[in-house]
């Protein structure tokens, strides 16, 4: 291989390289561009949930971890996000934000009521985003999911419509859901230009590369 060779080939690897990272930035564009936008008067609730270590033996903590966005709230206006009884035992609430006031109270199982986590605002806060954290011990086997909410006024009056996790104004995937998305969309970005090189430098017919 001569080095006019070599240089070629480092050129063209650069040049791959950057086209690469160039599709990644579109893909990422793209993705928030197509991402649904909430209404400033609309809220959005996202979990993740993770398996904690079991301080006690014979029960299985959890953790939710919630976030709210696309909303303001008046003083005194807030949420509630319910526990069924047949899933969750023993809430304990993490810190949260010292703009809210917070608590959780158990379901109970022999009456089939669920348990919450109810927080207020204590001032007018405009659209953020605000995270709760909710410890439990999981009943059954099913892996913690979507949980139903409701809005509330200063009154605590119900704010129609109530909703689920995770379902208001579109399903949002998981983290690690986009970032596959856009690592797939890089990877056909990347397999696409390097066809397109080895196309450009194949030998055209009756032409030869010398060693």
């Amino acid at each position: 291989m001569t080095s006019n060779q070599r240089d070629s080939r480092v050129r063209t690897a650069l040049t791959i390289t950057r086209k690469v990272h160039h599709a990644l930035a579109v893909a990422l564009v793209a993705t928030l561009l197509l991402s649904p936008v909430p209404a400033a008067a609309d809220i959005q609730i996202f979990y993740q949930t993770e398996d904690r270590p079991d301080a006690d033996s014979g029960k299985d903590l959890w953790r939710y971890t919630y976030t709210l966005t696309g909303r303001a709230f008046a003083q005194f206006e807030g949420f509630t996000l319910y526990f069924e009884p047949d899933s969750a035992s023993e809430l304990l609430l993490q810190p949260y934000p010292t703009e809210w006031l917070a608590d959780t109270f158990d379901p109970d199982r022999p009456l089939t009521l669920p348990g919450a986590l109810v927080a207020q605002a204590t001032q007018d806060l405009p659209a953020g985003l605000w995270q709760f954290s909710v410890d439990f011990v999981r009943l059954g086997d099913a892996v913690p999911g979507s949980q139903r909410y409701e809005l509330f006024d200063a009154d605590f009056a119900v704010l129609d419509p109530p909703g689920t996790l995770g379902t208001v104004a579109g399903v949002i995937p998981e983290p690690q859901t986009g970032l596959l998305m856009l690592t797939g969309l890089a990877l056909l970005a990347a397999l696409s230009m390097r066809r397109r090189v080895g196309r450009s430098q194949r030998p055209r017919q009756g032409q030869r590369f010398s060693r």
